[in-house]
């Protein structure tokens, strides 16, 4: 990718998930590179192709980090530990309400790409970290792969809502580590809850486990 395409890409999703994509106006990304608009439009159509490729640009992003997570060759609860770190960071960098509500209303194409990530591609990748923790005996052995990662997504539809009420009383990052938490307590096995315990002090964010 274009070096400077990319610093703009960047820039933009820090801004869209700080703010909310429509309190963001082209000309605020022009000025925050430092370079004009007619500049701008040289790497970008308009402001539904600037939100269409930067959101791209993070789902390919979260796509290569899975990809180097699951090529390290870590065990499973480590992989979701990385996964959750990783989510974890983004979140807590995100205005989820304005940046779901604007994605929602007004650029559909872009949330139906996000929506699909979530159900095809994370579906995915949970069905395989159970799947291995199975193989692992880190997950219990009763377990119905499949049902339980379809579990999992659908949980997952409270970072796409809006409702006022819990938006104010949680950040979305303390409720991802909620979700992380209670999917990975009620599909351990005693083997991984002992692993769980025995490396409180290695995992990097506490939380997820205490």
């Amino acid at each position: 990718m274009n070096n400077t395409l990319d610093k703009i890409l960047e820039l933009s999703l820090q801004l869209f998930a700080k703010y909310g994509i429509r309190s963001v106006s082209m000309d605020d990304i022009a000025r925050q590179m430092g370079m004009s608009k007619k500049t701008l439009y040289q790497y970008i159509d308009n402001k539904a192709d600037l939100v269409n490729k930067s959101m791209q640009r993070h789902l390919e992003m979260e796509r290569a980090f899975v990809k180097k997570i699951f090529d390290a060759d870590k065990n499973a609860i480590d992989e979701m530990i990385e996964i959750g770190n990783f989510v974890y960071q983004k979140l807590q960098q995100m205005h989820r309400p304005n940046l779901v509500y604007d994605l929602q209303k007004y650029y559909r194409e872009c949330w139906q790409i996000l929506e699909k990530h979530r159900t095809e591609f994370i579906y995915t990748t949970v069905l395989r970290n159970i799947e291995q923790g199975m193989a692992e005996g880190l997950y219990r052995q009763n377990l119905k792969p499949k049902l339980i990662a379809r579990f999992y997504i659908d949980h997952s539809k409270i970072f796409f809502e809006t409702d006022i009420h819990i938006t104010q009383q949680y950040q979305a990052a303390d409720i991802y580590i909620e979700l992380l938490k209670y999917h990975i307590y009620g599909i351990a096995s005693e083997k991984g809850m002992q692993y769980l315990r025995d490396n409180l002090a290695t995992i990097k964010n506490n939380q997820y486990v205490k």
